[in-house]
């Protein structure tokens, strides 16, 4: 069975090896039908697009997976018109993201991270991410408020098990201090997400509101970005993901309190997970053994933060800030792609942003998600040891 994955997914080789007859890697963005032309299995994340054109010399593919949480760059209608079967990750990266959006929020209360706990919160998506992160939030103890149609009009519960009592419409969910964007790019349906947010809602916010974005860029789209930036230069704009990319606005960058490069779920463990996801897939649809691997054993030993509280301020939530951001660097993220960006001409941009992502995902010390990272601590009071644990850390 000959394989060809993007070069960005790890541990292909060690969850393969056993069925594959040959594993080959290239740039996700840059397959070509004719490298398709002898494979059996096609393993993409979101910069491929699947569709008619990349297919047209698979003559031997029996089966497509993306390690991804969403499938808006595949074409699943001609994949099933071929007869190919097709699975993703749904889930994979959720934490990771949900740890992401956690310490890029804190980060913007470097004074009184507590002052987070004040402020009201939309989160508009709320499936394997934003629901993840609800739950996380209200734990927390903030105020937070749900904009799901889909789940509202099916009562679906939340990835937690739990029903959802607080929705609120996309009208009223841009009237809160922080949304929080996680809605899949969609088209169509009874509920198209394709530049769902306009400017007037927008324009309607708190002064100094802030708008977060980790979901898919073409959700708010780069004209009301720059419309809204135009006649609300008070708001707040945290983006991981843009319209278009890899050639992203570099206008709109400049004016962004917080700018990353689509790297929100690049957690080691999410990364990890969505190759698993696929192996397992794999193995249902082509009827070959399970992987004998769990995630936990294709991943390196658990990070370990130690906090003292002489060395700390005596306020729980600036323990918690102090905590997440040693894992998170939203400051170093956002530098380093700026600085990535702003270092090639036009035509070069688009490699440079896959560059980052390339490289962000390839570091020696790749970032984990708080629920592997164990915290070993002297002198920490109660409250910041709760708040740690509800964090998601592992507190000993």
């Amino acid at each position: 069975m000959r394989i060809l994955a993007d070069e960005n997914m790890p541990a292909v080789a060690a969850l393969f090896d056993d069925v594959a007859t040959e594993i080959r890697t290239c740039p996700g963005r840059t397959m070509t039908p004719a490298a398709l032309a002898d494979v059996d299995v096609l393993l993409v994340r979101s910069v491929t697009r699947v569709d008619a054109d990349l297919l047209s010399r698979a003559d031997h593919l029996r089966f497509v997976g993306s390690a991804t949480i969403g499938t808006d760059h595949v074409d699943r209608a001609c994949l099933a018109d071929r007869s190919i079967p097709f699975a993703w990750a749904p889930g994979c990266n959720a934490l990771g993201v949900v740890d992401f959006v956690l310490g890029a929020l804190l980060l913007q209360f470097p004074d009184d991270p507590a002052a987070l706990r004040k402020k009201r919160v939309a989160v508009v998506g709320a499936g394997n991410v934003g629901g993840r992160l609800v739950s996380r939030l209200r734990a927390l103890g903030l105020q937070v408020d749900v904009c799901d149609p889909p789940r509202e009009a099916t009562g679906e519960p939340g990835p937690d098990g739990a029903p959802e009592s607080r929705f609120v419409s996309l009208q009223e969910a841009f009237t809160a201090d922080i949304v929080c964007c996680h809605a899949p790019l969609t088209v169509s349906g009874g509920w198209p997400t394709q530049g769902m947010v306009t400017a007037d809602l927008m324009m309607q916010m708190p002064e100094h509101a802030i708008v977060l974005n980790a979901g898919r860029g073409g959700v708010i789209a780069s004209d009301v970005l720059r419309e809204t930036l135009r006649r609300r230069p008070d708001l707040q704009l945290l983006l991981d993901v843009w319209d278009p990319e890899p050639d992203l606005p570099l206008d709109i960058m400049a004016h962004t309190r917080m700018a990353t490069g689509h790297i929100a779920g690049y957690s080691l463990e999410g990364r990890v997970r969505g190759t698993w996801m696929l192996r397992r897939a794999v193995a249902e649809e082509l009827g070959l053994a399970p992987p004998v691997q769990s995630v936990t054993d294709l991943l390196p030993r658990a990070p370990t933060i130690s906090l003292n509280a002489a060395e700390l301020p005596d306020d729980a939530w600036q323990v918690l800030r102090e905590a997440v951001l040693r894992v998170c660097d939203p400051v170093g993220d956002d530098q380093r792609f700026r600085e990535a960006i702003g270092a090639v001409s036009a035509k070069d941009r688009g490699s440079a942003f896959d560059a980052y992502r390339r490289d962000y995902a390839g570091r020696a010390a790749p970032r984990r998600e708080l629920g592997s990272t164990v915290i070993e601590h002297q002198g920490l009071g109660d409250e910041a040891l709760r708040l740690l644990r509800t964090a998601g850390f592992i507190v000993r």
